[in-house]
């Protein structure tokens, strides 16, 4: 079983609050079917700048697992001597390869909101030339446009001179940027459309860890949507945190295929979409057969909403 901290970091106080309480709800409820996971992931919820923290000045270590509170430099200092003087803290630093996603636009401009702090963060003293480097690396990789949602991983160490010397990387050892684009350009986003935009975003995030990233111990996901998106924060964060737990589920269904299609239709649930648009009768004789309730097959779905944690449960066989 792998080891995975999600670093969870926004500066609005509000998205802060409400990570931790879906963060609550959502175990709590799923606690209740005795659900197992697929690999350890240890939530941890920020409320700062990203440059706080990648250069230390802030705290690090609110989380599910209310580690104490402690000053990053003094840990870098006791990791670097290899003497952690408390273990309790040692669990609050990242010692493993460190990655940190970013939402960003469809043409890699980096220049406002996360991704500019971010940037500067990473090489303070040079941030225009590093920025320029980093969309040139970019553009050229996807020839000058990036689709949204698309997985665009970066090793900042092959594409960008100095940076072994960023303190982001001496702290860190940040060596990854993933660029995920939320949006072609910064705009509000539908309501209907938002959500599951940011789901995808988490999803091919989570996808890419595992699949190319295996040495990565910690990932930075920054708050998704709410700021040029104008998402309603409650929603925003509950897709976010939803994606990590349903794509960490490991369901018990002996067959490999269904226990996939419970997955799947877990997600149709959370975004009230109808499994009966899939037509096909087999299809859906198998679905109402191996995967769905009494209560799931009768569900009155509410279209353009998200579906409370407890009622998406009561849908699927356990």
């Amino acid at each position: 079983m792998r080891r995975l901290n999600l670093v969870f970091i926004d500066m609005n106080p509000k998205v802060h609050n409400q990570w931790q309480v879906h963060y609550q709800n959502i175990v709590k409820s799923l606690d209740q079917y005795g659900v197992k996971y697929r690999n350890e992931y240890v939530y941890h919820f920020q409320n700062s700048s990203i440059h706080s923290l990648l250069l230390g000045d802030t705290n690090f270590g609110s989380g599910s697992r209310l580690l104490e509170d402690s000053n990053i430099n003094k840990l870098v200092e006791e990791r670097n001597s290899g003497k952690p003087s408390n273990s309790r803290l040692e669990k609050t630093l990242p010692f493993g390869k460190s990655a940190v996603m970013t939402p960003t636009n469809s043409l890699s401009y980096m220049g406002g909101g996360f991704d500019r702090y971010l940037v500067e963060a990473l090489l303070k003293l040079r941030y225009h030339d590093f920025k320029t480097q980093l969309q040139t690396y970019c553009l050229n990789k996807f020839q000058g446009y990036t689709p949204v949602n698309t997985v665009n991983s970066v090793n900042l160490l092959e594409a960008l001179d100095d940076y072994s010397r960023s303190q982001a990387y001496k702290s860190w050892n940040l060596t990854d940027l993933i660029c995920i684009p939320s949006m072609v350009v910064p705009e509000a986003v539908s309501s209907t459309q938002g959500p599951t935009n940011i789901f995808d975003t988490i999803w091919n995030l989570l996808l890419h860890i595992e699949n190319e990233l295996v040495d990565t111990e910690n990932v930075i996901i920054p708050g998704i949507g709410t700021g040029y998106g104008n998402l309603d924060t409650n929603t925003a964060t509950y897709s976010m945190l939803m994606a990590t737990f349903i794509f960490n589920l490991q369901l018990s269904t002996k067959d490999p295929r269904l226990r996939q299609l419970k997955k799947s239709l877990l997600i149709l649930f959370l975004f009230n979409k109808n499994y009966k648009d899939l037509i096909n009768i087999d299809d859906l004789q198998e679905l109402e057969k191996d995967i769905l309730t009494e209560y799931g097959a009768g569900k009155t779905l509410r279209p353009g909403e998200m579906m409370d944690i407890d009622d998406i449960l009561k849908c699927i066989q356990w």
